[in-house]
């Protein structure tokens, strides 16, 4: 008994052995055989085989790839798989042949360069004939070959036709044959047939781009989409619109053929009119306007008109909204006529003499500067320019220091991508109609923007 169940367990042993086996061997089989699956599946959807030849070995051959497709009678495509390619050269007869895989991709790779004959054949379908192919050094033609299944031909006619009927229609005869597309790029810049691809891959400029000889004045088609005015694309500019592009505000170079595409000019034109009536305490002073008044205070009323006429001539050299003018001129004169309306003398002037009414008119130049880039600090359009002229300065960006349009030299510029800004300007005063205000002033503003975290 001893024995036997020492047998038993042995057995028992040498089972239990074998089945941890078989289980060891069925996980592997699981874990294995799926990835296998997998890799097969992943060689068939590829082009073709690894063959990748030098650079300088591709500008001496030729490769033909592509696809073949069905065209079913919905309309639909599928791949036509095992079909057989025939490659022959014109001249010298020799024949490559290759088949298609399971989704119908086929590849023929290196070609010498030359005229070939390429056929293609299908099981159930019609024969594909191209006479001529023509593949030129360093180039890839992919064609996409369409064949159309023999039996939906044989559907049309079960019966022999008939010697007498003579031969078949062109109709008929068309139908059983393909069609293709064909597509053409470099081979050395395709990493499938080269090892180390050309950087230079891109199509010539004269291909992509067209030669405009100015950008700026692109003719609009004529094309009216809507009957209202408004901003709408395909506007045609006038001269005299300031609301589409105009060369008077800087939209275009105001004189491509002689002062080049970069030099522009704003026109800028401003109208100000301001009207004040009011009734206020006047003194009728010692010789009153009116007979009889000789109280204190005498009739106040009071109305002022003031029409000013401001324009702005701007021509700058510039390349981009962002980037500071390399260069500058501006003008802007001034026009001003002015007319004061009071009841009572001596307010239009101390001279009781200049009667009740004042009408007056000045002509000034606001702005008259020349402005010049020094140098350009960073990529980020930091820059250190020179402005010298009579021109407009703000000290504090309000006014409450020191704010006018005096005769002055100006350097100003910015730091760290416009994060710190700078201003130095001397001033040398004109004589205005005050007094008591000094004839030189020396300004210095450094602006520092506070940055929230």
């Amino acid at each position: 008994m001893h024995i036997n169940s020492m047998c038993l367990k042995g057995r028992y042993l040498c089972l239990r052995r074998r089945s941890c086996r078989f289980v060891v061997l069925f996980v592997v089989s699981f874990l294995f055989i799926p990835s296998v699956f997998a890799q097969e599946a992943r060689q068939s959807r590829e082009t073709g085989g690894a063959i990748r030849l030098p650079r300088q070995q591709a500008q001496t051959s030729a490769a033909v790839d592509g696809i073949v497709r069905s065209i079913l009678a919905g309309g639909s495509q599928v791949p036509v798989a095992g079909a057989i390619l025939s490659l022959r050269n014109i001249s010298s007869n020799l024949t490559s042949e290759s088949s298609t895989n399971a989704e119908g991709v086929f590849r023929i790779f290196p070609v010498v360069p030359g005229d070939y004959y390429l056929s293609v054949q299908a099981n159930g379908y019609a024969a594909f004939v191209l006479e001529k192919l023509a593949l030129h050094a360093n180039e890839v033609v992919t064609l996409e070959v369409s064949l159309p299944a023999i039996a939906s031909s044989e559907l049309r006619s079960r019966l022999p036709r008939l010697p007498e009927l003579g031969a078949p229609l062109p109709s008929e005869a068309a139908a059983l044959s393909g069609n293709y597309r064909e597509f053409r790029h470099r081979l050395d810049s395709d990493p499938n047939y080269v090892l180390n691809p050309a950087a230079e891959s891109l199509p010539p400029a004269a291909d992509v781009f067209a030669t405009v000889p100015d950008r700026w004045a692109l003719d609009q088609p004529e094309y009216k989409r809507y009957r209202s005015q408004g901003e709408y694309i395909y506007t045609r500019p006038r001269w005299y619109d300031p609301f589409n592009r105009n060369k008077l505000k800087g939209d275009e170079p105001i004189w491509p053929s002689r002062l080049g595409q970069q030099v522009f000019f704003n026109l800028t034109a401003t109208s100000d009119t301001t009207f004040d009536a009011r009734r206020v305490p006047s003194p009728s002073n010692v010789s009153a306007a009116n007979t009889g008044s000789s109280t204190f205070f005498g009739r106040g009323e009071q109305e002022f008109v003031d029409q000013t006429l401001r324009f702005s001539f701007d021509l700058f050299h510039g390349d981009a909204s962002f980037k500071p003018a390399d260069w500058r001129i501006r003008i802007t004169p001034e026009i001003s006529i002015n007319d004061l309306n009071v009841r009572e003398l001596g307010i239009v002037g101390p001279d009781v003499r200049s009667g009740t009414n004042r009408f007056d008119t000045h002509i000034g130049l606001q702005e008259a500067f020349a402005e010049v880039k020094l140098h350009d600090i960073g990529p980020n359009y930091d820059f250190v320019s020179l402005r010298a002229g009579i021109q407009q300065f703000n000290a504090d960006f309000r006014g409450f220091l020191f704010v006018d349009e005096q005769p002055a030299v100006r350097i100003f510029g910015d730091f760290d991508s416009d994060k710190i800004e700078y201003n130095a300007a001397y001033f040398q005063f004109l004589e205005k109609n005050t007094a008591g205000r000094a004839r030189q002033h020396l300004c210095a503003r450094f602006f520092l923007p506070r940055l929230h975290r």
